[in-house]
Order: C-alpha cells, then structure tokens, then sequence
C-alpha cells in the first residue's frame, strides 16, 4: 500500500472517531444561501423586522433580570401554552441547543439512540455526539414518511435510551398524529427510552399546543423563529419531564450557563400577549398559501411529485431521472439565480427541498425559474 493510501485511510479512521461532526446542511446553508436572488430555501415565515409590527404591547426591551434556569414568566407563559409547570420547561438559545441539551441529557451515560432517516441533519448530529450506538428509523415514502411502530419494535432494545423525531417531519411536511406519538411513546417507556419531537414547524398545522407531543409522554422542543419569523432572538424551548429538564439545565452550565435576558423577556411578553399571538397565527396562514405554486409545479411537471406535505411551508421534489441533486442545485444558482436545499443533505438523494413561504412575487419568480431548469436537465 502507497503512503498516499495510508494517509488516506488515516484521515478516514480519524473522521470516523471525531466525537463531533460539521452539520454540512448549516454550513451549505449559510455559505450558498445569499448566492441566488431568488430563495425557495426559506423555511420560515416572513422575518419580522421591527417590533412595532407586532400588535399589543408595546414590547420593551430590558436587558437586565434575573433568568437563571430559564426567564421564570416566560416558563410560565409556555407552562400555560402546553399545560406543564413551568419546571418542564427548558429555555435555551434556539430549538437547535435545545434538542442538543436534552440529547445530552438523556445519553449523559451513553446508550443507543435511534434517530428518524431522513432527518433534519443537525437533530442527527447533536444526538450522534452522546450515543453509543446509532440506529436510522426509516420513514419510508411508501409509508407517507410516517415512522412504523412495528419496524421501531425491531430496532429498539433495552440499550435504547432516545428516540428522535420530527413533527411536521423535516423535509417531507408529513404530520404524525397524537395517536402514532402515543404508540410510540409507550414502546419506548418499555425499554426506558424516551422520544424528542423537533416540532418548529407544528404550529403551521396545530396552534393548539395543549395538543402537541408533550401530550403523548413525549418531549417536544419549539422555538421562535419558524412559526413566529423572529430567529434572531434565538429563544427556543423544550417541554418534558423535570427530571430531564433538570438535567439538560445542569448540561447547559458548560455551554451558556443562561441565555441572554434580554431575548427571553421579550419573547415572554410577545407569547404572553393574546393579540400577538392571534396575529402569528394569522401569518402563518398567510405564509402556507405559497403552496399554490408547488402544487402549481407538480402539476406542471409530475415527475417532479415526491410527496404531498400535509401542512407547512416546505416540500420535496424529485428530481427528473438520474438527477444529481447538487449539481442541479448548484445549476439552479448560476443558471437561473434561484436557490433551494439539496435533498442529499436530508438523505434524500436525487430530491431537492424548495419552501415556499416568503414573498408570493418572489416565490412563483423562483418556481418559474425552477422550472426551466427542469426543462433544461
């Protein structure tokens, strides 16, 4: 074997031990997003810009407080929202952190996770960090994207400490219903495993949150940014036991110890405002009917049609036959100026992700381009 063989199965060996892996959709994200004039990749609604848009208030900003384990008015606003005491509430930087605090948590001893394929790609890489084992959950198309509790009963075992998920599924739109989440709860408390629920997008479908995976003994994590168009607060939050709140509380003091008060306390009076809330409802709504021009796409180009979403704002594509979904992305920037997800980076080789809750102009603009591409490929 030549030294440039070594060399090379070394840096293999190394990458396969790293106790941490980039998030390559984040990175791609953030270096390839602001190439293209048009963005079929935003998977929010619409930022809001000042906080004089948002109706009630007046929202003042204070950043000074006490918000040790979490702002305590906004635990309780959330505790309200879901039905909880507000120590079942974790409060950290983003739904992102969340889903790694309570990761981190629940594999602090190790252990095997099995974690949804395909998957929202950072949820995938937070868990990878703690577990020993990973085990890929199938949600397979001819299934809908919907996990199958009878393939779960093979996967799981007595080593099987967390189960991760998401609702509405990331990339797919697919909704699981509280009776799904309930079966696969109670599988999972057989074995002493319990389940994540990354429900961000849920909102789009449920605002009732009393109905959210909370309600089935699960743990569901939400945030402020993909319902509510307010990502740079990056407040985020997790709903579970208090065992596992406490612990994910203890996890955070290596991290960020506590948030920034600043963040918290505005999105408590935000979430504490029924008027506002009404008014996020109401934008969500709004944001969801750009799925006039993806079904407008299918219709115009069925090879395209991969999977019906059942709510939200984002959606897969097939791509047409033999498609390299990066390489039509990267086409789709320098030919047509447009931007969408690469399936690949989900686990959907050969699919590309496209969301289509921003500007109506600008949304059908993209989709028009998107569709030349497909005539051109």
């Amino acid at each position: 074997m030549d030294s440039a063989s070594v060399a090379l199965r070394s840096d293999e060996e190394k990458r396969r031990s790293m106790r941490w892996k980039p998030v390559e959709l984040l990175e791609w994200a953030m270096r390839e997003h602001s190439r293209a004039g048009f963005k079929l990749s935003l998977s929010s609604v619409p930022t809001v810009q000042e906080l004089s848009e948002i109706p009630g208030g007046p929202y003042v900003p204070k950043i000074t407080g006490s918000n040790f384990f979490g702002h305590l008015e906004l635990r309780k606003t959330l505790g309200a929202m879901y039905g909880v005491e507000p120590d079942q509430i974790l409060v950290a930087q983003g739904a992102a952190e969340c889903d790694f605090l309570i990761a981190g948590a629940v594999l602090q001893q190790g252990g095997t996770a099995i974690v949804e394929a395909p998957t929202y790609q950072p949820i995938f890489r937070a868990v990878e960090c703690f577990a020993d084992r990973m085990i890929q959950l199938p949600r397979r198309i001819e299934n809908r994207c919907l996990p199958d509790p009878d393939e779960l009963r093979k996967l799981i075992d007595d080593t099987t400490k967390l189960i991760a998920l998401t609702n509405l599924h990331n990339p797919t739109g697919v909704r699981m219903d509280a009776g799904l989440l309930r079966e696969i709860a109670q599988l999972a408390g057989e074995h002493g495993a319990v389940v994540l629920v990354d429900e961000v997008f849920l909102p789009m479908a449920e605002w009732d949150y009393h109905k959210h995976a909370s309600a089935s003994n699960c743990i569901t994590v939400g945030s402020m940014d993909k319902c509510y168009g307010l990502s740079n607060l990056r407040v985020g939050w997790a709903v579970g036991s208090s065992d596992v709140i406490n612990q994910a509380n203890s996890f955070n003091m290596l991290l960020g110890v506590h948030q920034p008060f600043v963040t918290e306390d505005l999105a408590s009076q935000i979430l504490g405002d029924k008027m506002a809330r009404a008014w996020f409802c109401a934008r969500t709504a709004e944001a969801q009917k750009g799925r006039r021009f993806y079904d407008r796409f299918i219709e115009e180009h069925p090879q395209s049609k991969y999977l019906v979403p059942d709510a939200g704002i984002n959606g897969i594509l097939a791509l047409p036959a033999g498609g390299d979904d990066r390489k039509f992305i990267e086409a789709l920037a320098a030919r047509k100026d447009t931007v969408a997800f690469p399936g690949s980076l989900f686990g959907l080789p050969g699919t590309i992700r496209v969301s289509y809750g921003g500007d109506p102009v600008e949304i059908e603009e993209g989709f028009k381009r998107l569709g030349e591409l497909y005539r051109e490929w």
